[in-house]
């Protein structure tokens, strides 16, 4: 069981002190964006309640039987579901199997504690069958629901849940944590995924560096017509759909700030020197968080990046015409 991270200690803190003075909350809703360690948390939480220790400052002990039983995932008191594996929803099944689960009867006598994993991905249906459960919970019931995007939660889901927010930590903290991790080389990474350690661990993992500087190379050729479209999209798999908007928007980014801070090494001088229409730029960078949100929903993939590639050669075109003319 990993204990809460350093940018966690705030709401660790927060949810001790509700059950030393036994106020649980019923549902809480664990908000914040990807890569921050939610799960990990939830997990923590989870052995918090249920843990047997008699010294409440130890727990969760990690050596009494609930305890043992929660890291062989075995604790007949908790129940967790999310999104299935090659599915893109969590349907109603789910949350009725889960909404079964959390009226029976604790086994140990404590509480019962169900996780909603990816909750930002019910359907309707699902979550209107998770809001008559919130609105009429068990007693010595905790329903923990997690969701990247809260946002996409119908208002009643969230009304009925303690929130709790997760912030990014700043740079030097995320950076200090990977560095302990033995990964410090995922530092650079860190502002294609808004400074979220995990994130920036798991980019890592993905070989995110390589992609990254792939993508440069493109955007560049694309900028001088040295590339075709349909070359460029088709190195990008139906997988790096996040990444490939994400690597985006930090590089429209980067290329927006050069007038104010020009030079600063991290993008090659051909993409540094455009000068974007900033209207262009913005429309595009816009176009770019509106279709981040809907990414894990593309339907064909090569085209949707095709359409990326060629919003982005549009505006860098005209910049660059209209560099020319000035």
């Amino acid at each position: 069981m990993t204990a809460p991270y350093p940018w966690q200690q705030s709401q660790a803190g927060q949810l001790r002190r509700a059950w030393q003075s036994a106020r649980v909350p019923h549902a809480i809703l664990l908000r914040g964006v990807a890569g921050l360690g939610k799960r990990d948390f939830a997990d923590w939480f989870t052995a918090l309640l249920l843990c047997e220790s008699e010294n409440p400052v130890a727990a969760p002990c990690g050596s009494c039987r609930a305890c043992r039983l929660l890291h062989g995932h075995g604790h007949p008191d908790v129940f967790s579901t999310g999104v299935e594996d090659g599915k893109r929803q969590l349907r109603i099944d789910a949350i009725r199997a889960l909404v079964e689960f959390i009226r029976l009867s604790s086994q140990y006598g404590g509480y019962r504690v169900a996780l909603v994993h990816q909750a930002d991905h019910m359907t309707g249906n699902a979550a209107n069958s998770l809001l008559k459960t919130l609105e009429e919970p068990p007693a010595n019931a905790v329903i923990l629901v997690l969701a990247d995007q809260p946002a996409r939660l119908p208002a009643t889901v969230r009304s009925r849940c303690q929130q709790l927010r997760f912030a990014a930590p700043d740079t030097a903290t995320a950076a200090d944590w990977l560095a302990k991790a033995g990964i410090p080389d995922a530092a650079a990474l860190l502002p294609v995924c808004g400074n979220a350690p995990l994130a920036a661990q798991s980019l890592q993992e993905r070989d995110a560096g390589r992609l990254h500087q792939t993508l440069i190379e493109q955007l560049l050729a694309l900028s001088q017509g040295k590339a075709s479209i349909h070359s460029a999209a088709d190195t990008w798999q139906a997988a790096d759909l996040p990444l490939l908007l994400d690597l985006l928007i930090v590089i429209l980014q980067q290329i927006q700030r050069q007038p104010v801070s020009p030079g600063d090494g991290t993008l090659p001088a051909g993409l540094a020197s455009l000068r974007l229409d900033p209207d262009a730029a913005y429309g595009y960078l816009d176009y770019l968080y509106r279709t981040r949100a809907l990414s894990d929903r593309a339907l064909q993939p090569k085209l949707f990046v095709e359409d990326l590639l060629l919003r982005w050669q549009e505006i860098a075109r005209q910049g660059s015409r209209a560099h020319l003319r000035a």
